[in-house]
């Protein structure tokens, strides 16, 4: 990174950016207005609220069985334009301080993420692609050989690559924290400094499809050290989450492909964003969660919609290091390591070891990467052995989707929030928001059946040290992935009660790594082999129990596995719905969440073309009032719900000038504004609807889905 130490940088550059520029209002007749008690009534002719009950519904999906309609992009405003305008990039001095001048070049992000640890100017001075240790990274180092598993002089594999390598982690001025950067890469910049402007000059910074495939937890920006505070995440990011940026300018340019966000943060202040456009993010273009000063001017965000895997594959990436780390530690099989053990898992009779889970396990990640990367079509070929494990059919977003979202410092990963009565402890505070706009969210989100644990009258999901879900009921691309039927046939998406709770564990490359984890870890806690006693991995998530593991070894029936268990209802049935693959409750895909946030202002803003092809909920142990999980607060499935704006827990806020236009749902709930649990003090001027409205379709009476209905305001105080 070159820099300069002049304090006097002037320039003025010209660039294209898109825009999209809002009509005038509807006359004042058609507008809503407050009244006292800040209730709002409204009518709306027929052709803005449509309800349609009769679309049929199909087992699964894919792409070319949604109807067209759900992909069109239907304009909620002008025509986009492109705009040459002048942009001044003077820096004053409210936005930095005495920090020189700093150029960011490609260079400067090959090898890994850039820390930006002092304050001053950063200027990105070309496009920039973040994909670090790429497949075909020649190692050099002989520790990285050895720690790999490799020879000096072996390249990387999709197995290994887009991750710090072993030299790179430590705690030296030139290395990575091993907390932080444990389970990967997980921003191409992090801010930690106070007092920085970022300028992007026009330039796009954006992941590169193959880190975007490899490394499926990320953000462009993240402005901490970590991506979560303690003891919160899929791993122990150690403590540098709560190392956040103050008083930050992000300006001038286009964030685009990232994994999972745009702009991304916790327990930040003064943070402005202005002039910024977020193309293909999956997640949400911004999060900041806990901010307190929030402005962000002249922005449009636009989800990504050719997502080539499912969130299993996110989850067999995050296996790799620990699958690894135990395959390093055992002395069988011509091994180097410490321990001579008998650490082996049996599926259906055949013995598998760590190297041969080790194996499988890599395998498939070669190979889907190959499919997508090396072939180049962004599709897991379909006569893959893998198709069926991995592949988002749909190529849509399958778990919560947000244009802009802030909340309380942490996870947004429960339901909804409620206020405590003495409020939260880090809310979000002062955020404004001002000629902003979502133009595009589109979704398929899918419902995860999650496996329950119950201790003292609490359910708890079955997951692996990484938080993710031990799946046996996964069955998104018609075929059960994880069962067999007692024929030793593969089992169909539509196979009734009996046939599941008759089925036996069949295994695939994902849960075999989770179990045979398992089984080491219960060996460690139990001071049987000490697996894990030098190593920087978190292994204090895991509970998959030894239960789950003598079941799946026994090849009998899933009934066997608890007395309680059911897949048909009924209560206490031992399982946990309305969640994705990592446990997050489903939500739904939202324009602008705002969450725990008291004090904000929004002018000009719209949410238009957000459009859910999601299916309904499976039909579980709750209902459309009852909850399929104790974290979230809202009854029923809400994974295929659509809201323009939410307001959740937050008060004092000021909305004027909205445009709300073709939000539509093919099996859940629409709405245009809403408030799921209580807020106050929330002034609403100035809403129109556009000619598309809201559309709700899906078939009312379907299990733990709400009736398919679309509503324009509700829940305000």
């Amino acid at each position: 990174m070159k820099k300069t130490n002049s304090n006097n940088y002037h320039w003025s550059c010209f660039f294209k950016r898109k825009a999209r520029a809002v009509n005038q209002l509807v006359s004042d007749s058609s507008r809503l207005l407050p009244i006292e008690n800040r209730l709002l009534s409204v009518k709306y002719s027929h052709r803005v609220l449509q309800v349609n009950d009769t679309l049929k519904l199909v087992p699964w999906l894919s792409r070319e069985s949604v109807p067209e309609a759900f992909f069109e992009e239907k304009p909620s405003l002008e025509d986009s334009v492109l705009q040459s305008s002048a942009v001044d990039i003077t820096v004053s001095e409210s936005e930095s301080s005495d920090g020189g001048v700093n150029y960011i070049y490609q260079e400067d992000i090959d090898r890994g993420t850039l820390l930006i640890d002092k304050p001053g100017k950063y200027l990105v001075m070309e496009d920039l692609v973040f994909n670090p240790n790429p497949v075909g990274t020649v190692i050099r180092n002989p520790l990285d050989a050895m720690a790999l598993g490799l020879q000096v002089g072996d390249k990387l594999d999709a197995s290994l690559a887009g991750r710090p390598l072993p030299s790179q982690l430590g705690y030296g001025d030139d290395q990575y924290d091993p907390k932080a950067f444990g389970i990967g890469f997980f921003s191409m910049l992090a801010i930690t400094s106070n007092d920085v402007v970022l300028d992007l000059q026009g330039h796009t910074i954006q992941q590169s499809e193959e880190h975007a495939l490899l490394q499926r937890f990320y953000s462009n920006i993240e402005t901490a050290g970590a991506p979560f505070i303690s003891d919160q995440g899929p791993h122990d990011f150690g403590p540098n989450g709560s190392k956040s940026a103050h008083d930050l300018s992000i300006k001038n340019g286009i964030i685009g492909l990232s994994s999972h966000h745009g702009i991304h943060g916790n327990g930040n202040s003064n943070v402005k964003i202005r002039n910024v456009d977020f193309i293909d993010f999956e997640v949400a273009a911004v999060a900041l969660n806990g901010v307190d000063g929030l402005k962000i001017t002249d922005s449009t965000a636009s989800n990504r919609s050719d997502v080539p895997v499912l969130g299993f594959f996110s989850n067999a990436r995050f296996l790799i290091p620990y699958i690894d780390y135990l395959a390093s530690q055992d002395a069988t099989n011509d091994g180097d390591g410490l321990i001579d053990s008998d650490l082996t898992l049996t599926v259906q009779g055949q013995i598998k070891s760590v190297f041969d889970i080790q194996k499988s396990l890599r395998d498939a990640i070669n190979s889907v990467y190959d499919d997508i990367i090396v072939e180049g079509d962004n599709r897991i070929d379909q006569t893959s052995q893998y198709h069926q494990l991995f592949s988002n059919s749909t190529g849509l977003v399958e778990a919560n989707s947000y244009g802009y979202l802030v909340g309380a410092v942490g996870v947004q990963v429960n339901g909804f929030p409620v206020s405590p009565e003495d409020g939260f402890q880090s809310p979000s505070k002062d955020v404004t928001i001002k000629n902003t706009h979502v133009l595009s969210l589109k979704s398929h989100i899918i419902e995860v059946p999650v496996l329950s644990n119950a201790e003292d009258g609490q359910e708890y999901p079955v997951i692996d040290p990484i938080g993710a879900a031990f799946q046996l009921r996964n069955n998104q691309n018609g075929v059960y992935s994880t069962l067999i039927s007692q024929d030793g046939q593969s089992l169909n998406a539509s196979a009734d009660t009996t046939d599941v709770l008759n089925a036996s564990y069949n295994g695939n490359v994902v849960a075999d790594a989770q179990l045979i984890l398992a089984k080491a870890i219960h060996q460690h806690q139990n001071n049987h082999e000490l697996w894990f006693e030098n190593s920087f991995l978190d292994i204090s998530r895991n509970s998959i129990g030894i239960d789950i593991i003598d079941w799946a070894e026994s090849a009998e029936p899933l009934s066997q596995l608890r007395e309680s268990l059911d897949v048909d209802g009924g209560e206490d049935n031992g399982w946990i719905y309305n969640v994705d693959n990592m446990v997050h409750v489903n939500k739904g895909t939202i324009g602008f969440k705002l969450d725990a946030l008291t004090g904000g202002v929004w002018r000009d803003v719209s949410a238009s073309n957000i459009v859910s092809s999601g299916l309904p909920g499976f039909n579980g142990n709750y209902t459309s009032e009852e909850k399929g999980f104790v974290k979230q607060e809202l009854g029923g499935y809400n994974g295929a719900a659509v809201r323009g704006f939410t307001f959740s827990g937050s008060a004092d806020v000021s909305v004027k000038e909205v445009y709300i236009d073709n939000l539509s749902s093919l099996s859940g709930e629409v709405y245009g504004i809403q408030s799921p649990t209580p807020s106050t003090s929330i002034h609403l001027n100035q809403i129109d609807f556009g000619p598309s409205g809201l559309i709700a379709s899906g078939d009312p009476a379907f299990g733990p889905n709400h009736s398919a209905n679309a509503f324009d305001i509700s829940g305000f105080a």
